[in-house]
């Protein structure tokens, strides 16, 4: 899911991610309960595990996640 807006990680996930408010923007999920932000210091896109609180760097760019979530491209491993 996109949001219609940025959301921040402690409306989602609580207090115990108010830390991450300054500098992620939530702008979607994946029905599982982990979040697609953008890290706001280096503008990536990054994935918020809501069991182990990680967050993980998503490679490519934003344009090629969204592709790739909606199914337009195949998603490539290595």
């Amino acid at each position: 899911m996109v949001y219609n807006g940025f959301i921040e990680p402690s409306f989602i996930f609580g207090d115990d991610f108010a830390h991450l408010d300054e500098f992620i923007l939530c702008f979607g999920d994946n029905f599982s309960g982990n979040a697609y932000a953008f890290d706001r210091r280096t503008w990536k896109i990054v994935e918020i595990d809501h069991v182990s609180t990680e967050i993980v760097k998503v490679k490519g760019t934003f344009g090629k996640f969204i592709r790739e979530r909606m199914g337009f491209e195949q998603k490539r491993t290595k």
